[in-house]
């Protein structure tokens, strides 16, 4: 049976380079908090203080010199979130006890909140008892017919974030844990899903539920193999699993779910591990601690609640609750924004990351407007910057999109400038030509838009001034300046001649 991690909540690691090296004379500071030295002798060492300290870290065998690991900071300032930063340098050490274990909590400090003598890392969060996640996932008796219906409870949602800054790094580990010494599922994630170039945390969301009949299915200590974790990022199905460990008929126990950073030597001795920047929030608020909380049947602000129903409407996909579920992408999910921006973000959210950031391209009028994107002051689609401010339809945003991201459900997303493209926008009456799409040689251009009715007839065509080979030298974008020009015709016609005097179309005419 694994040994007890540590406490509640929040995720967001990342990795970055650090330099790492071999300490000929290692001299211990008179405070730990700067310099942590660690020694790799015991089946599983994560009782020792020293697993939640900021500062320096060295890793050693007991008898020769030290071996840097890097450096753990508080790191704050990104979308108004705390975080925890782990920088390792790749590095070896030999010698150690084999099969020995270090793991590094993703708390920032260490106190003792629970209400019993088991102290962990506090960052301000959430944790259950045992008794409530009974009333909560177990089954009941749905139709009021004196049966308890199987598959009938509620489902608890624990909501966390990481980031990595390099594609290749140390994984971080999430457990679900039920008191000291005793697991509900572990997952571990590499930092290759939780990379991010542009620093943009990833949502990880883990889900409990029970499959079966049991009224009480934690504390009875039966059918383990009917309580179902999941964990999802960015809102989609990563893994699924199931309790690996005995229940605890302690209702009054709680359980919580904890970050951690995991070394492992080998069955030589030899511990390694690889350029790492991981991140790992304390808490998404952004606030700064304080005892840890419980909550009750109803759920808290992390630790949520929900029916099997409902949980699909903070994700981007539906699953079935059974041993094996399939995911299916939902759809219509973005509301209170333009029909064909709606559709690009749905598809972005809804196909799986290998690596990197979500990107959503949005034409150039968009990108310079952001609260342009909202078509009323009704929507689920927010703005938030590197600040973590949020702003929602109807607020006042200035700036353009390189100072927002996008955020749906609580997953952030990049927007960029579409490449410019040869594209008439209909709500704006604006033609835009790349210049590099011309036949080689020319030197005049002259933009012609035309409206059509639903029968095919003209109803109203513009054309633009003639640019010369001087304004050929950039990127053409026209403006149609006449209110009367329709936008709700039926279709758009644009022509690109050298002028309407010699009428030589210059490449094949746009329809939308």
């Amino acid at each position: 049976m694994k040994k007890f991690f540590s406490a509640l909540l929040i995720l967001c690691m990342v990795f970055t380079s650090l330099s790492v090296g071999v300490s000929a004379t290692y001299t211990k500071p008179v405070d730990p908090i700067k310099y942590n030295s660690f020694l790799f002798d015991s089946e599983y060492n994560i009782s020792s203080d020293t697993v939640y300290n900021l500062g320096e870290w060295n890793l050693s065998n007991g008898t020769d010199p030290s071996v840097k690991l890097g450096t753990i900071a508080e790191y704050t300032g990104n979308f108004g979130m705390k975080f925890k930063k782990f920088v390792f340098n790749a590095n070896t050490l030999s010698g150690a006890t084999a099969g020995a274990k270090l793991s590094i909590r993703g708390e920032i400090t260490k106190t003792t909140n629970y209400g019993t003598t088991y102290t962990m890392g506090d960052c301000g969060t959430e944790y259950i008892t045992i008794g409530n996640l009974d009333t909560i996932t177990g089954a009941r008796d749905i139709n009021d017919d004196g049966v308890i219906d199987a598959n009938s409870g509620s489902v608890v949602k624990y909501t966390v974030y990481a980031y990595s800054k390099l594609e290749d790094g140390e994984p971080i580990s999430f457990n679900f844990m039920r008191q000291a010494n005793v697991y509900g599922s572990v997952f571990e994630v590499p930092a290759s899903k939780l990379y991010s170039a542009d620093e943009i945390p990833h949502k990880i969301d883990v889900v409990f539920y029970h499959n079966g009949s049991n009224a009480k299915p934690i504390s009875t200590k039966t059918k383990n193999a009917e309580q179902n974790f999941e964990i999802w990022i960015d809102g989609l199905l990563y893994q699924h699993g199931n309790v690996s460990a005995g229940a605890n008929d302690k209702t009054d126990f709680y359980v919580f779910l904890s970050p951690n950073i995991n070394l492992v030597s080998d069955s030589e001795g030899v511990v390694s591990w690889k350029n790492s920047e991981l991140y790992i929030c304390s808490t998404p608020d952004g606030t700064t601690g304080g005892a840890a909380k419980s909550v009750g049947t109803n759920g808290g602000k992390y630790f949520k609640v929900y029916t099997r129903d409902t949980l699909h409407n903070e994700l981007f996909q539906t699953a079935t609750y059974e041993s094996t579920p399939v995911a299916t992408a939902r759809t219509n999910f973005v509301t209170g924004v333009d029909s064909a921006l709606a559709e690009d973000i749905e598809n972005v959210y809804t196909t799986a990351l290998s690596s990197g950031d979500r990107v959503v391209e949005v034409d150039q009028s968009i990108y310079n407007d952001p609260a342009s994107i909202w078509t009323g002051n009704d929507s689920n689609v927010t703005l938030v910057n590197k600040a973590g401010n949020v702003f929602e339809a109807g607020d006042s945003v200035t700036g353009t999109f390189a100072d927002y991201y996008i955020a749906v459900n609580g997953v952030y997303t990049k927007v960029v400038e579409k490449s410019f493209v040869n594209d008439y926008n209909i709500a704006s009456k604006t033609a835009t030509v790349n210049v590099s799409t011309l036949p080689e040689g020319t030197n005049s251009l002259q933009i012609i838009v035309a409206a059509y009715n639903e029968n095919g007839t003209l109803a109203k065509v513009k054309a633009s001034k003639v640019y010369t080979a001087t304004e050929l030298e950039s990127n053409i974008t026209y403006v149609i300046d006449d209110a009367t020009f329709p936008t709700n015709a039926f279709e758009y016609k644009v022509f690109y001649f050298n002028s309407l005097d010699a009428i030589k179309p210059l490449m094949e005419a746009l329809e939308k």
